[in-house]
């Protein structure tokens, strides 16, 4: 169940997101040392016995276990990769003998053959399920470890919660390493890969649109990073009339901060307790004295994992609305009927939902 973040104190050690880069790096690499343990919690709960298709590690999926598959195989490179790089630079380049340099050519070929195929597929997806509502717009960032398969099952899932045709914008994945670098490197060093350009023209487009009255952008993990820096640079080019629009909802955020608060619409975060990524994103970040970390907080106390599917949206999702303004607690409990995450905003939307918030109670 998601609570309003009950942390209370601060931590004065914690830097904000303005200082400089390899002091953030620095910090960011023992905030990551210090949550290790919780790295394999990412994909736990999981029952392999699991009957659902929306989730992510459903087995009887062929597009799942091509997904896994490709994340294993990525692993296991970066591995192999940082190895072969350690004996060059501590035994030296004439360790590799020409047997051995011929094999990490062809590897090396190899990957790059199936780089070149998976990471040049297009970048953007339209869920096939939802509707189109007048003056809305919904957009989708994932975030790591997600390939094309798995960014269609987010954006699916999306939609049938919601009600909402979803797109999404292709956060492309690297493998667990190399993703968990970009996330540094984005993050402390400001770095706007093709992704975040990506997210930033077509949000930027939609809010221009006169026909939307409502832009909701919503970011899982790494996509938090994403949108944060595209806020920042909405904030910077555009009107407060046009940002006014836009509503900004977060799963699992890795980001170290959300700007815009007193100009966007509304601004939303889920965060499981146990969740490695949110741990050393928004839970580590939200709120601390030095750092502007806007937002509404939810906290869910007792669950791990990562995954959007399995773990942030669906609980046995019912095909049929139950109730227009909440999903029952058996179903989807961070949006259950008068628990104490109902004043969200996002709940509001649920199966079709206007997005009007119900008075507090008395």
């Amino acid at each position: 169940m998601f609570w309003q973040n009950p942390f209370g104190a601060q931590d004065p050690s914690a830097l904000p997101d303005t200082d400089s880069p390899v002091h953030l790096a620095i910090h960011d690499a023992a905030l990551l040392i210090q949550n290790a343990l919780f790295l394999p919690l990412i994909v736990l709960p999981f029952s392999i016995f699991t009957h659902n298709p929306n989730h992510e590690l459903y087995l009887l999926s062929g597009s799942n276990i091509v997904s896994i598959s490709r994340q294993v195989f990525l692993f296991f490179y970066a591995f192999v990769l940082f190895a072969l790089l350690g004996i060059v630079l501590f035994v030296g380049s004439f360790a590799f003998f020409p047997p051995q340099g011929f094999a990490l050519g062809v590897f090396a070929t190899l990957l790059v053959m199936i780089a070149w195929f998976v990471l040049t597929r297009s970048n953007r997806y339209t869920s096939t399920h939802g509707s189109e509502f007048n003056g809305e717009s919904w957009l989708f960032v994932n975030g790591v470890i997600t390939d094309r398969g798995w960014l269609e099952l987010n954006c699916e899932l999306l939609a049938k919660l919601f009600g909402r045709k979803i797109v999404g914008i292709h956060n492309r994945t690297f493998g667990p390493v190399f993703d968990l670098l970009e996330c540094i490197i984005q993050r402390d060093f400001g770095y706007t890969t093709d992704d975040v350009r990506d997210l930033y023209a077509a949000t930027k487009n939609e809010l221009l649109d006169k026909k939307n009255k409502r832009v909701v952008l919503i970011a899982h993990s790494q996509g938090g990073i994403i949108a944060s820096m595209v806020v920042d640079r909405l904030l910077a080019t555009l009107g407060e009339g046009l940002l006014k629009k836009l509503e900004v909802y977060t799963f699992g955020s890795a980001a170290n901060h959300m700007h815009g608060g007193h100009v966007l619409k509304r601004i939303e975060h889920f965060a499981n307790e146990r969740d490695f990524f949110a741990r050393s994103g928004v839970l580590a970040y939200h709120p601390l004295a030095r750092n502007k970390y806007d937002g509404k907080l939810y906290i869910d106390l007792k669950n791990s994992g990562h995954l959007l599917n399995m773990h942030y949206l669906d609980r046995e999702i019912a095909e049929h609305a139950m109730n227009r303004q909440y999903l029952d607690q058996n179903n989807l409990n961070m949006f259950a009927a008068g628990r104490p995450a109902a004043g969200s905003q996002m709940a509001t939307y649920l199966f079709g939902g206007g997005g009007i918030l119900p008075p507090p109670p008395r």
